[in-house]
């Protein structure tokens, strides 16, 4: 007795519709949905949607969308609309003009115009040539500005979005620790040293904490501001180890290792201290710190005192 053959696998269903051509934006997709239209086939835009959290700035996956059935028609009608269409404009046939006898009296017309053209050609030349001509970079070698956005902890939300300019350095800085959506560490940088860092410390969107960094990228001074209302309560100041008077060096603790002349800068510690205990806008206390961060020194200051001024700079 004959072995029964197993139904073959039925067959994939024919897609209903089928994309013709995908475009970089959405005007030059309607142009050509404009172009099929006048050749008689009905067509429709699909436009890819971003990833979820990575918004893109520019599209470019716009497809064109018609019947399977006229699929192969209307490829061979877009690849001709260059020749037939203006793009982006209304759909007109582009004719081409009709070869008129010129007449023998406009000749020298003709002649002066090219006279003239070729002189203006030969000027440009020579003070393009004089003055010199500049590298020209091709676009797409250029330099550009973009976000970066990245998940370091891999659960599906963006916890790091940096700001590049076009020469490669970070500009703008923000991280989220703890994945609720908000930034809880804000830094901005000019030309790849930080000058400032904002802090909120108790993760409720507002910066708590801003520190001010020098010309070399060490912080010089921080200033506290709960939730950015009211008046600063504590400011404190930061200087290299070198500086304290209470140190000195040993073969276990030679110092920090970066020098603060070189680019990188060196290390800083908190010196000095002032703090407002009624948080009326003036400093009540000055305290002097040592290198492990206590109290050695603390005085009271009236108000008006100079030391609620804000800090300059070193040069």
């Amino acid at each position: 007795m004959a072995e029964e053959q197993p139904n073959p696998p039925p067959k994939p269903p024919t897609p209903a519709t089928q994309t013709v051509r995908t475009y970089k934006n959405r005007t030059a997709a309607e142009a050509a949905l404009q172009h099929l239209k006048f050749h008689g086939i009905e067509g429709t835009i699909l436009e890819l949607a971003a990833p979820p959290g990575r918004p893109a700035l520019v599209s470019e996956a716009v497809r064109v969308v018609v019947n399977a059935e006229d699929a192969p028609k209307a490829s061979k009608v877009l690849m001709n609309q260059a020749r037939e269409f203006v793009p982006g404009g209304d759909v007109s046939m582009r004719r081409k003009p009709r070869n008129v006898p010129v007449e023998r009296n406009r000749l020298p017309w003709a002649f002066l115009l090219l006279a003239l053209l070729g002189a203006g050609g030969a000027v440009y030349y020579y003070v393009d040539s004089f003055a010199g001509r500049k590298p020209q970079v091709p676009v797409a070698e250029r330099p550009r500005e973009r976000y970066v956005n990245e998940d370091t902890n891999h659960d599906g939300k963006i916890d790091l979005k940096r700001y590049v300019n076009a020469a490669g350095n970070i500009v703008r800085e923000a991280v989220d620790y703890d994945g609720d959506g908000l930034w809880d560490v804000q830094s901005q940088f000019t030309a790849g040293r930080m000058t400032r860092r904002e802090v909120d410390l108790d993760h409720n969107g507002i910066v708590d904490e801003a520190t001010y960094y020098d010309r070399l990228g060490r912080p010089f001074f921080s200033q506290l501001l709960m939730n950015g209302k009211g008046a600063v309560t504590k400011r404190t100041f930061y200087q290299e180890a070198t500086e304290f008077p209470d140190w000195e060096p040993t073969p276990e603790d030679p110092g920090p290792p970066e020098d603060p002349t070189q680019p990188a800068g060196g290390n800083s510690w908190p010196f000095r201290i002032l703090l407002d205990d009624n948080a009326d806008g003036h400093f009540d206390r000055d305290q002097t710190l040592n290198l492990k961060g206590e109290v050695i020194q603390e005085r009271k200051l009236e108000k008006g005192a100079v030391e609620n001024q804000p800090p300059v700079f070193p040069k």
